[in-house]
Order: C-alpha cells, then sequence, then structure tokens
C-alpha cells in the first residue's frame, strides 16, 4: 500500500470519526441546551408578565417603609408605656449636663386625659397617660434656663407644665420648681398594625 493511499484512508477515518462525534454527541448537546435556553426565556417572560399585572410596588415600598419610620418615631416620643426609668435617667441625664449637680426630683401621681372636656378635633387624645414629676434645681439664674432648654430637647415629647423660680434666703443659689409631664398613648390602630407586622416576620422567618 502506497504512503498516498494510507494518508487517504487516515483522513477518512478521522473524517467518519469526526461526523461520528458531532452527530452522535454535540449535535444533541446543542440542542438540550437550547432546549433550556427557551425555559429559561420562557420563565423569564411569565416573571415579566406577573411584574406588569402587579404594577410597579417600588413607590408603595417606599412610602410604607416612610411611614413605618414616621410611626417608630412618635412611639419613641410618646410611648405606649410610662417608661418612667428611662425618662428618669433622660431627665437626670439633662440636667447633669448643664453642670448642675444639686437637683430633686420627686415623682407625682400619674393621671389621663379626660375626654369629656376636650373638644372634637382632638379627641383622639383621650386617655393619654401622663407621667409627672417635680424638678427642684439650686442653681444661678443661667443654669436653671439652661436646664429649661435641656427639657425641652429631650427626646420623649414633654411639657413643662408649672416653673416657678424663688430667691435663695441667705444669699446663696436660686431654687427653681419645675413641673415636667410625659406622655405615653397606645393607639388601637398602630396596636393592630405593630401585631401584624410581628407576624408577619415570624411567618417570614419560619419559613
Amino acid at each position: 500500500m502506497t504512503p498516498l493511499r494510507v494518508n487517504i484512508i487516515t483522513i477518512v477515518i478521522v473524517l467518519a470519526l469526526l461526523g461520528g462525534f458531532l452527530f452522535g454527541l454535540l449535535f444533541p448537546g446543542m440542542n438540550a441546551l437550547h432546549d433550556q435556553q427557551a425555559a429559561v426565556d420562557e420563565k423569564l417572560n411569565e416573571i415579566a408578565r406577573q411584574q406588569r399585572e402587579i404594577g410597579d410596588v417600588a413607590p408603595a415600598y417606599e412610602a410604607l417603609t416612610t411611614v413605618e419610620k414616621s410611626v417608630l418615631a412618635v412611639k419613641q416620643r410618646v410611648p405606649c408605656t410610662p417608661e418612667f426609668g428611662d425618662f428618669l435617667n433622660d431627665l437626670s441625664t439633662a440636667v447633669e449636663n448643664t453642670g448642675v449637680k444639686n437637683y430633686q426630683i420627686q415623682p407625682l401621681p400619674d393621671r389621663r386625659v379626660d375626654g369629656e372636656n376636650l373638644p372634637e378635633a382632638v379627641q383622639l387624645a383621650k386617655g393619654t397617660g401622663i407621667v409627672a414629676v417635680q424638678l427642684t434645681v439650686h442653681a444661678d439664674f443661667e443654669s436653671i434656663f439652661n436646664v429649661v432648654a435641656r427639657i425641652n430637647d429631650l427626646q420623649r415629647l414633654v411639657h413643662i407644665e408649672k416653673f416657678k423660680v424663688e430667691p435663695a434666703s441667705t444669699g446663696g443659689p436660686l431654687r427653681a420648681q419645675i413641673e415636667v409631664h410625659a406622655y405615653q398613648f397606645c393607639n388601637p390602630a398602630m396596636q393592630v398594625c405593630d401585631h401584624a407586622h410581628a407576624n408577619g416576620q415570624a411567618a417570614g422567618g419560619a419559613a
């Protein structure tokens, strides 16, 4: 057998094997890949269709997030429970940050807003709890008013109900009596929202 014929036979065998590979392995694999790509495209189209039906939820989500932050800010200023210990701690810190060391805080009886004498426009405030304390400060005039400014800057919503300054009888520091009111309020609608939000988080965690 001549070398030319051997080369021709070798080339034919290689082409036959290549053809078998193409038809036996490559083409079926390409077909399977094409089918998978078509299935993925179909799923993406279905998701896009569902999103079009639902609409753009981004504005709604942003609005809900803003409302949730606002509700949280209100609840921090007017909590649902008295949180008397935190209130006393914040008040003491506010006074001491002015440099005043001679002061006393005396709790006063708690009370609630009676809705009978409230105008119709503010009936929502009915039942608001009032956490009251009597703050007595012995200091100079400037320090006393610094204390008042610090009280008004508290995160908790407070109101200075009474303010009285008396001169020292012996030439010492002034004596200021300040009645401070903080508030607590439970809105049933907010409680329902909180309960639903907590349930949603629990369900999401369980999933």
